[in-house]
C-alpha cells in the first residue's frame, strides 16, 4: 500500500521552492501526497530564522499529534540542522525523524522507493497552488549579521551554475509559466563563469530576458550592498523584470548597523531608495526591519521611525528581535523587554499600514498588468510586476495568463479593480 505523506512548509522563499521539489521528490519516490490529518508521514520543511517561527513551529507538531496521532514526524531543514547541533529535546515533542537542511533531500529516499537522485538546486517543473514558479540560483550565506543564524545552518555561499538555471527556466516556459522568482539566501551575490569570464547577477538577468522575453522575471530579496547602479539601470530599462525590491534595513541608527554587522550607514540606504525611485517612480519597495536590538535606545528607535516615514516606500516587513544560538548578538547586554520590543512592532506596523494605504491610492485609476493566481467567489486576486496585491472579478478562465486590470480602490491590503477588456 502506498504511504501518503503531506509537506508542510515554514519560512522563506528558498524554503517554498524546496518544498515545492519535496512535493515532486515524494511522487517520484512512489509516495502519495495525502491530507495532514490522515497522512503516515508529514514531513515540515523548517525555518529557524527566529525563535517565534520555531515555536510556531513546536505548536504545529502538537496540534498534529492530537489530530493524527498514528502519523510518523518528520522536522527537516534548518530547524533540523539546529536540533542535531544542538542535542536537544523540546518538552512535548515528539519527532520520529529529524534530518538538517543538506540531508533534506535524501531523506525521502530512506521512507520511499529510491527512484532519482535528488536535485540540490530544487529544480521543479510543477508548483502546486502557485502560478509563479521558484527558481532557487544560490544558497547559503558567509556575511554573518550579528542576530543571524542562517549561515550556521546553510553553510558556505554556493551559486547555481548557469546551465542549469537556463536548462529549467527553458522547461518552465515550455509549461507555460509567465513568471518566474529567482530565490537564494543571498540573491544578490550569484556568480559564475564563462570563457573566463566572470558573471555577476544583472548578467544572469541579460540572459535571461534576451531568451525568455515572455516571462515576467522577479527577484527576492537583495541586500543593500549587493543593488548597484548597474543593477538599477538595467532593472529600469527592462520591460519583462519586475519593479519590486524588498530590501533589509534592519535599521536607521548607524550605531546598531554596526552593532548588527551590517555595511551600509542610514544615509547611503537612503540615497539607494532614492535612487531606485527616480529611476522606476512606480517601483515598490519592501524593507525588513528588526525592533528590540540589544542596546536599542528609544533614540535608536525614532532615527528608524523618521527615516522609513520619509522613504517612499510600498510596506515593511517588521520582527521582535530574538536571540539565536551561536551568534554574537544573542551574547550581548542590554537585551530591551519584550514589552517594550511590542510597542516599537505595533508603531511600525502602523507605518507600513499607511505606507502601503497611500501607496495603493497612488495606482487609482492606473492599468496594471498582472498574472491571476487564484479564485473564490468569483473575486480573483493577483500581483503586479511592482507588488501589489490586486482584486477583481471576472468568471474567465485567466489563471496564470498576463492580464490588464484598473485600479478602482484600496481595499485593506489589496487594490479592488476592474478587469479592462
Amino acid at each position: 500500500m502506498t504511504m501518503k505523506v503531506y509537506i508542510k512548509n515554514f519560512g522563506c522563499k528558498v524554503n517554498q521552492a524546496e518544498g515545492e521539489y519535496l512535493r515532486n521528490l515524494a511522487r517520484s519516490t512512489k509516495l502519495e501526497l495525502g491530507d495532514e490529518n490522515d497522512a503516515k508521514l508529514v514531513i515540515v520543511n523548517s525555518c529557524a530564522v527566529t525563535s517565534r517561527t520555531e515555536q510556531k513551529i513546536y505548536q504545529y507538531i502538537r496540534s498534529i499529534r492530537r489530530r493524527n496521532p498514528r502519523a510518523k514526524i518528520a522536522v527537516v531543514g534548518c530547524l533540523g540542522s539546529l536540533l542535531k547541533n544542538l542535542k536537544t529535546k523540546r518538552e512535548g515533542l515528539d519527532i520520529d525523524y529529524i534530518a538538517g537542511h543538506k540531508e533534506k533531500f535524501f531523506f525521502l529516499n530512506t521512507v520511499g522507493t529510491p527512484s532519482i537522485e535528488p536535485d540540490l538546486w530544487a529544480s521543479s517543473e510543477r508548483f502546486y497552488e502557485h502560478t509563479r514558479a521558484f527558481v532557487k540560483i544560490q544558497d547559503g550565506c558567509e556575511h554573518f549579521c550579528s542576530y543571524c543564524i542562517v549561515p550556521f545552518l546553510r553553510g558556505k555561499e554556493i551559486s547555481r551554475p548557469l546551465e542549469s538555471i537556463l536548462a529549467q527556466v527553458e522547461r518552465l516556459s515550455e509549461k507555460g509559466f509567465m513568471e518566474i522568482v529567482l530565490v537564494g539566501v543571498r540573491v544578490g551575490s550569484w556568480q559564475s563563469e564563462i570563457d573566463n569570464k566572470k558573471l555577476s547577477l544583472v548578467d544572469l538577468l541579460r540572459i535571461l530576458t534576451a531568451r525568455f522575453p515572455q516571462i515576467r522575471i522577479r527577484i527576492t530579496s537583495l541586500e543593500p550592498w549587493e543593488i548597484n547602479r548597474e543593477l538599477i539601470n538595467f532593472i529600469s530599462t527592462s520591460s519583462t523584470i519586475a519593479k519590486h525590491f524588498h530590501i533589509p534595513l534592519q535599521s536607521g541608527s548607524d550605531r546598531l548597523l554596526k552593532l548588527m554587522n551590517r555595511p551600509y550607514s542610514a544615509e547611503e540606504f537612503e540615497s539607494l531608495v532614492l535612487e531606485i525611485k527616480r529611476l522606476m517612480p512606480t517601483a515598490g519597495i519592501g524593507l525588513d526591519i528588526i525592533v528590540g536590538f540589544p542596546g536599542e535606545t528609544e533614540a535608536d528607535f525614532l532615527k528608524t521611525v523618521e527615516l522609513v516615514k520619509r522613504l517612499p516606500i510600498s510596506y515593511i516587513h517588521p520582527f521582535r528581535f530574538s536571540a539565536r544560538p551561536w551568534t554574537v548578538a544573542s551574547k550581548l547586554q542590554a537585551q530591551v523587554s519584550g514589552e517594550e520590543k511590542m510597542r516599537r512592532l505595533r508603531l511600525i506596523k502602523n507605518i507600513s499600514i499607511n505606507k502601503r494605504q497611500e501607496f495603493l491610492r497612488s495606482f487609482v485609476s492606473q492599468t496594471l498588468e498582472v498574472i491571476p493566481e487564484r479564485v473564490k467567489n468569483g473575486v480573483w486576486s493577483a500581483h503586479s510586476d511592482n507588488y501589489i496585491l490586486c482584486q477583481f472579478r471576472s468568471c474567465k478562465k485567466i489563471r496564470g495568463k498576463l492580464v490588464r486590470v484598473k485600479g478602482i480602490e484600496p481595499q485593506g491590503n489589496a487594490l479592488f479593480c476592474e478587469l479592462v477588456e
